[in-house]
């Protein structure tokens, strides 16, 4: 129906195209045909397809009614099962083993075909819908205890059935008679010919009730034997795989709805333990596939991080050349820019020492100051995009750490003396007088934090003291401190003051200038230097900053006194 419905609305695609209205009205008509089509195969009915299911004589599972007709209570469950999914069946009854039917394609469907330990090619198993338990029927005189006691024995059982593939399993050193009926290999145990029956338990207990003949005047008993079960599911060809799935599925649901009980009572089958089964089955197939769904997941997940930590690898080697490209870039500015900048200063320091007016003096002396200012930036700017970038190296010669800071004072004593504050150093007896590092950068951290003591200091003084401290290697840690007592700093910006182009108050940098590199600057290159950086302070009490360098040791002798 679709592709004619389909052809004909191309051709009316195509005459529509012609412009004509000849052609414009059999594009309707051949449009008219195709939806009238397509109407009719959606309204007739949908042919129902009947398969071939068998039956064999199994009591009380499968059967033949007093009618003729199939019956049982694995028949009835299928009738019931095909009954609401819809699937037409054809009962035929089979003289012999199902398999051989499957092989010579006389059926389609079995109702109770049971899972062996051997494959049969061919034949295709539906979700189990039915177990059986095994067990050795005695004659309860024999005194026989348990499966243990049938090593060496005489085993009867049915020739080709599923008991007699597995019997071997679990009694290889029993030697087996077979029959052809269940019923003559009960006679075996009765008349004593043969010292058990290897049968399922129900099979069993529906040849008690149908009082095999011989077996009148013979207390018969069960022995359970451990592990042996067997799983029933609905056997089909290939073809009929849907149609068998189907049923089972509709079997599963009857288990739950109590349907399958009900048949169950009316062939004298306890259905229970099934329901258990199938519940069990059920809830072990829901949970292989959340599994499969949840290891799906994970390994969609392990794609995705593996893709995002790709691209945040890509996005860091960027970010990477970036900032290195921006330092470079800094640097060589900084460069160009401080090589004017020098020109600049040294013309105004030379007007400077010229015969200037007062009013001249003062332009000349403000524009020096800004230069010296700009020319402090630049400094930050270099030495912070050096740094950044990884190209900032310490010098290792000898120095003297007391000289150093003693220099530093003397290089700000002038503004102290310009806020009346009392400069003051303290140099522990223990520290040497020389040792190896970087003076340039040590003066360079020690004038940063002198000048920022200094700057933030309306009163009191400031106070530089070194002290030696144990070091954790083959060399000399000196430990700085520069306190003072200034406007201090709030403890919610401890540690962001350290950050680049950050300071304590954002009014700070418009009253006291600054880039807000210094500290940063100064941080870094205590790193470089193997040590670490830190603040104590109270607001309007003052601040006292400590770091610590890691220096190596000369031969000398150590201070003997204190300066101060």
């Amino acid at each position: 129906m679709r592709p004619e419905f389909t052809y004909d609305l191309y051709i009316g695609a195509l005459l529509h195209q012609a412009r004509t209205g000849l052609a414009g009205c059999s594009a309707a008509g051949l449009c008219a045909i195709g939806l009238a089509a397509a109407l009719i195969g959606l309204l007739l009915p949908e042919k129902k397809e009947v398969w071939r299911i068998g039956y064999s004589h199994f009591p009380p599972f499968m059967m033949k009614n007093a009618d003729g007709s199939p019956g049982g209570f694995a028949v009835d469950v299928v009738k019931e099962a095909a009954r609401r999914r819809g699937i037409g069946l054809k009962w035929v009854e089979l003289p012999g083993n199902p398999a051989v039917a499957f092989a010579g394609g006389e059926i389609d469907l079995y109702p109770l075909f049971a899972q062996t330990p051997a494959a049969r090619p061919g034949v295709y198993y539906s979700q189990p819908w039915w177990e059986n338990s095994l067990a050795l029927v005695v004659d309860k005189r024999r005194n026989f205890h348990g499966p243990e006691d049938f090593q060496n024995r005489r085993i009867a059982l049915v020739d080709g059935s599923i008991t007699a593939s597995l019997a071997p399993r679990f009694f290889p050193r029993s030697s087996f008679d077979r029959e052809r009926l269940y019923e003559d290999v009960l006679r075996r145990v009765c008349a004593g010919r043969s010292d058990a029956a290897f049968l399922a338990i129900r099979l069993f207990e529906e040849l008690l009730e149908q009082r095999v003949a011989g077996c009148e005047d013979t207390a018969l008993g069960t022995l359970f034997v451990p592990e042996a079960t067997i799983l029933y599911s609905i056997g089909a060809l290939p073809s009929a795989r849907p149609a068998a799935d189907r049923i089972a599925a509709e079997i599963g649901g009857m288990a739950f709805d109590g349907s399958m009980a009900r048949i169950g009572a009316r062939s004298g089958v306890l259905v229970s333990h099934e329901a258990h089964l199938f519940r069990t089955l059920l809830a072990a197939r829901r949970q292989s596939a959340y599994l499969l769904g949840l290891v799906g997941l994970l390994a969609a997940l392990i794609v995705l991080f593996a893709w995002q930590n790709e691209k945040i690898r890509h996005a860091r080697r960027i970010a990477e050349r970036a900032r290195r490209a921006e330092a470079e870039f800094l640097a060589n500015m900084s460069h160009e820019i401080r090589t004017p900048m020098n020109g600049v200063l040294g013309m105004l320091g030379l007007a400077l020492e010229t015969n200037l007016d007062p009013e001249q003096a003062d332009y000349i002396e403000t524009a020096h100051h800004s230069a010296l200012a700009l020319m402090s930036i630049l400094n930050d700017i270099l030495d912070f995009s050096k740094i950044d970038a990884g190209r900032l190296e310490l010098e290792r010669i000898e120095f003297s750490p007391e000289r150093v800071a003693a220099q530093c004072l003397k290089t700000l004593g002038q503004e102290s003396r310009k806020k009346n504050l009392e400069l003051a150093l303290e140099i522990a007896p223990d520290v040497p007088e020389i040792c190896l590092g970087d003076p340039n950068r040590l003066r360079q951290v020690l004038l940063n934090l002198l000048g920022n003591a200094i700057k933030f200091t309306d009163r009191g003084g400031v106070k530089l003291a070194v002290r030696r401290e144990t070091s954790e290697r083959d060399g000399l840690r000196l430990h700085f401190t520069v306190a003072d007592t200034g406007i201090g700093i709030p403890r919610d910006k401890l540690e962001s003051i350290f950050q680049p182009f950050s300071q304590a108050d954002k009014s700070t940098s418009r009253k006291f200038g600054g880039t807000g590199l210094g500290l940063t600057i100064s941080a870094r290159l205590v790193a470089l230097m193997g040590g670490r950086i830190w603040v104590e302070s109270r607001p309007g009490e003052g601040s006292t900053f400590h770091f610590t360098a890691e220096l190596g040791c000369v031969a000398a002798p150590a201070r003997a006194h204190s300066a101060g």
